[in-house]
């Protein structure tokens, strides 16, 4: 999968609000949120369409469908239609949903409420993710692996966005591995200039 993330110099706009610390739980070392007291908290409702299996929160304006059942992918997810993939599994514990705090701040919140450009200001600087690569080769047929293409074309892309003087930066320009939970470290790490 080829996802282009472009770092934008913009105000901070106010995030998803999270919840009490009574609401949260560690695994791993992670901290994890429960995702019900999350929805509760910025209005989302929350239902069951495969019960201790598939979580739908929703409101007028978004539905995500999480993955809950440990023996499928607890990691898919659904934003409005489009499959996204956590940085970490969804975790299922007596009957509670729990998701990463990383993942509500890093994945859910740039999505469902991304900072505005400021006025006046312009986007010079785009991170192109080239999904797979190293040893994760994606879709293969036959001899032709998705990592090849995705590096490919992200290389094409980066081409023409530096010819319309775009400052570019790459998660991968070769065929290494990057982990899901390093790309977006790598693409905040690019600070943008702005003018």
């Amino acid at each position: 999968m080829f996802v282009l993330l472009a770092v934008l110099c913009a105000a901070t706009a106010s995030p998803a609000r999270t919840t009490s610390s009574s609401d949260r739980s560690a695994s791993a070392g992670r901290d994890y949120v429960r995702l019900a007291d999350w929805a509760r908290i910025n209005q989302y409702t929350v239902r069951w369409l495969v019960r201790d299996r598939t979580l739908q929160l929703s409101n007028r304006w978004a539905r995500m469908v999480f993955n809950v059942d440990p023996r499928t992918e607890p990691r898919r997810a659904e934003i409005n239609g489009v499959e996204v993939w956590l940085s970490f599994p969804i975790l299922y514990q007596k009957g509670a949903a729990y998701i990463a705090r990383g993942d509500l701040e890093q994945t859910l919140t740039p999505v469902l409420s991304p900072t505005p450009n400021r006025s006046g200001k312009t986007v010079k600087t785009i991170c192109l993710d080239p999904g797979h690569g190293g040893k994760d080769p994606g879709f293969r047929v036959g001899a032709n692996e998705e990592q090849k293409y995705t590096l490919l074309l992200a290389q094409e892309v980066r081409d023409q966005l530096k010819q319309a003087g775009f400052n570019v930066i790459m998660t991968r320009s070769s065929d290494t591995f990057v982990a899901r939970e390093n790309r977006p470290v790598i693409a905040r790490k690019a600070r943008p200039t702005c003018s």
